[in-house]
């Protein structure tokens, strides 16, 4: 997304990070809204039916882990069956 606003970018291979906090696996409403925010930015990269067939993938991905038993993936898939969910302001 730098790149999108004209930053330079540059593939660093001895780069690593530590992600601290790891909430978004158990947090429903963090993983919903990881889940449309990642629908978003395919949507704004690619055309309407590619953008509806990935919208559809990850549906059928987030149902599935919910038949499982993820409560966090219930309530994205919950969130992708919306049609306004992603017309919707994101954030918190």
């Amino acid at each position: 997304r730098a790149g999108d606003r004209g930053f330079a970018t540059r593939l660093q291979p001895a780069a690593s990070a530590v992600h601290l906090g790891g909430d978004s696996q158990v947090s429903p409403r963090l993983w919903t809204l990881l889940t449309l925010h990642r629908v978003r930015l395919y949507g704004r990269r690619h055309g309407t039916a590619a953008t509806a067939a990935s919208r559809a993938a990850v549906l059928l991905r987030e149902t599935s882990r919910a038949a499982l038993g993820r409560p966090a993936s219930r309530a994205a898939a919950r969130a992708l069956a919306s049609p306004s969910a992603l017309r919707a302001t994101p954030g918190p």
